[in-house]
């Protein structure tokens, strides 16, 4: 009886940790720079990234003159009954900087990245801590972490470990809707359902990136149950230093003198990146285009086809009703020559 027992245990022993690594449960110390963004449309997650700012997503920002932060929390700050936590921080933005060519191009947003300029610096602690981004580009394989909360859910502090995949991968995955030049896509297994907008992406304590829509989502909101795109952060790496004047590898924002200004090979290459994915949602865009028009065409023909086989059973209708006429004359007359010949005197 115990060895038919036994593999049963096993197999739900397996699961148990299979799935305790999927959720992980964490202090504020662990992740530090875990952030909170709460606006007009709701809450969504970012990281800070000097004393005074908050890197986050640009959209739903952009319908806001104001956003409350909150960093160094252990339970989901939306929820009011853990915002008396002693170690947590509670500030509101003096200024939201988005990007100057955010857009929203057939459902797919593009430079979809802001910065939010704190009222006050924030007061270090281990539960505050700012984070640098990683300054070398994201390659295929590394396994970074995600670490957040879950959306809208009364959930803690947690994070699980993830999968970079390769362009080609991605591009398989989400076809024409993934920007290669701004995006990354993982895979991540058992789901930790960490699904809150924004949510950081780390690897050694820096910053590869944040949670993001894909297409499949749901517009405008703040979650969704099946995505794994992630904005990429080094390609904004220049604009994201100049914004908040610090150099690459620096936090402080007490000196005026080390402004990283942007260099026309910079601009130049961000601009080419932007034109590269406006070409490739200008394409997506076209393709739609052909299909309507395709299956406008074919619509089209089909109401011919219809219109004919109207037409055709107009002109056979016309053809029965003239033979109809025709035979109704012919009875007439032979019923009229019948009369005729029934009424005539019988001849003596």
């Amino acid at each position: 009886m115990l060895e038919i027992i036994l593999p049963y245990i096993l197999i739900g022993v397996l699961s148990a940790i299979s799935f305790s690594q999927a959720v992980i449960h964490v202090t504020p110390d662990h992740f530090p720079f875990q952030a909170l963004v709460q606006g007009n449309l709701g809450g969504q997650a970012g990281a800070l990234i000097s004393k005074k700012h908050v890197i986050t997503l640009a959209v739903d920002l952009n319908v806001s003159e104001m956003v409350t932060v909150y960093l160094g929390f252990l339970g989901h700050p939306l929820f009011e009954k853990y915002r008396n936590e002693g170690q947590g921080q509670i500030i509101t933005s003096k200024k939201i900087i988005i990007h100057s060519r955010y857009m929203n191009i057939s459902d797919k947003y593009i430079n979809n990245v802001a910065i939010i300029v704190l009222s006050h610096p924030v007061q270090l602690s281990s539960s505050v801590q700012p984070i640098d981004l990683l300054s070398v580009p994201p390659i295929p394989g590394l396994h970074p972490n995600i670490s957040g909360w879950v959306a809208g859910d009364d959930s803690r502090l947690q994070y699980n470990s993830l999968i970079l995949h390769d362009v080609d991968t991605c591009i398989y995955l989400y076809g024409t809707e993934f920007l290669q030049t701004q995006e990354l896509c993982y895979e991540e297994y058992p789901s930790s359902g960490l699904n809150l907008v924004g949510n950081p992406i780390t690897v050694n304590n820096k910053l590869i990136g944040l949670l993001t829509f894909s297409e499949n989502c749901v517009k405008h909101q703040s979650y969704c149950s099946d995505f794994f795109l992630i904005i990429n952060l080094f390609p904004f790496i220049t604009w994201i230093h100049t914004q908040i004047g610090a150099g690459v590898k620096s936090h402080d924002t007490s000196s005026p003198n080390i402004l990283d200004l942007q260099k026309p090979d910079d601009l130049i290459e961000e601009n080419k990146r932007q034109l590269s994915d406006i070409k490739v949602l200008q394409n997506t865009t076209l393709k739609t285009i052909n299909k309507l028009s395709k299956k406008s065409n074919e619509m089209e023909r089909a109401i011919e086809k219809i219109l004919a086989a109207q037409i055709s059973d107009r002109r056979e209708n016309k053809d029965i009703i003239s033979n109809i006429k025709k035979i109704n004359e012919t009875v007439h007359n032979l019923l009229k020559r019948l009369t005729n010949t029934i009424l005539s005197p019988e001849e003596t």
